[in-house]
């Protein structure tokens, strides 16, 4: 099923090419056509005015001016007609093209006002301030969780160090401590709400997320309290990242738009995306969850971040833990 899918869509990006260079054709033949009807009609005037004459002094030869208007209506006027035929065609064509572009713009700048919407309505309770329940908002949300995922990043690693588990650190490491902190420590365990996302961990390494999660309830300084907490971030996340996937994708699915056309719109979207955004943005990536914007697909024209460079305005050193470029080096291509 997926090879068939993947067939088709090349297919239709061939045929998304053929039709462009179908259109130029039409441009160009129209405008050969107009071109020959011109000539013809100028040669066939010059020829008639040399040897042939229609009049008589001062009557007119009426049978050779209708030979004359036959000639130019059969065979000047067919040439003519067809060619304005085109012409409506492609009036009309570029019209319903406007009004698609038109239509769209209209969208995606509906689809920018509802992500910085969902951007300003983010809240969380601070994982860092267990006492007072603070709770952070907007864009500093993006902020504190790059904090967090840093701190349970450095935890994680080195619990598994010290239990001699062979977790592998490129993928396995990031994709568990982006669940956690997605999840928190009680609904990690809620197999209605996590699903099958931790099917593999707990196969693999058994009980190795239940000792975590109690390792890292207990609090990694006694003098400090607990260092953090893992309250999950789903509810509050879940709309944000849909609406983000889904803009992005209807974009890149445009049926309309050049790929020149759509990175210059995503790379607009791409812009509304602050610095610490993109570093969470990142995290999600690594993960099972957020594996459909490329590590999951294996057709390269459709590996969004890639493709549109999502994450290459995160700045230099920003991350401490992990390097993007490792993991997508295409996106840092000059």
């Amino acid at each position: 099923m997926g090879k068939t899918i993947n067939t088709f869509k090349k297919f239709y990006k061939i045929l998304i090419l053929e039709l462009n260079l179908i259109n130029n054709t039409i441009y160009f033949s129209t405008f050969l056509l107009l071109g020959i009807g011109i000539f013809i009609t100028i040669k066939f005037f010059a020829i008639l005015s040399k040897s042939l004459s229609i009049s008589t002094g001062a009557e007119v030869d009426m049978a050779l001016t209708g030979q004359v208007g036959d000639y130019i209506g059969g065979i000047i006027g067919t040439l003519f007609a067809f060619i304005s035929i085109i012409l409506l065609f492609i009036t009309f064509r570029n019209q319903r093209f406007a009004f698609s572009k038109e239509r769209f713009e209209d969208r995606f700048f509906e689809m920018i006002r509802i992500y910085r919407e969902n951007v300003n309505e983010m809240e969380i309770i601070s994982p860092f301030d267990q006492r007072s329940e603070e709770i952070v908002r907007g864009r500093k949300v993006f902020k504190e969780l790059h904090r967090l995922y840093v701190v349970v990043f450095a935890a994680t690693r080195d619990y598994c160090a010290n239990k001699k588990i062979p977790i592998d650190k490129e993928f396995e490491l990031p994709n568990l401590v982006y669940l956690l902190i997605f999840f928190g420590c009680e609904d990690i365990f809620n197999k209605s709400i996590v699903n099958n996302y931790t099917t593999e961990i707990n196969s693999k390494y058994g009980d190795l997320l239940k000792n975590l999660v109690q390792f890292l309830n207990k609090g990694r300084y006694a003098e400090q309290g607990k260092l953090f907490k893992l309250n999950g971030i789903h509810e509050s996340f879940g709309h944000y990242y849909r609406h983000l996937y889904h803009s992005i994708r209807y974009i890149h699915t445009h049926r309309y738009m050049t790929d020149k056309e759509k990175y210059e719109y995503i790379r607009l979207f791409r812009a509304q995306i602050g610095d610490f955004e993109q570093a969470v943005f990142f995290y999600n990536s690594l993960s099972i969850l957020g594996s459909k914007w490329e590590r999951a697909i294996k057709d390269q024209d459709n590996k969004l971040i890639s493709t549109y460079k999502l994450i290459k305005n995160i700045p230099e050193g920003t991350l401490l833990i992990l390097d993007p470029k490792e993991y997508y080096p295409e996106v840092f291509k000059e």
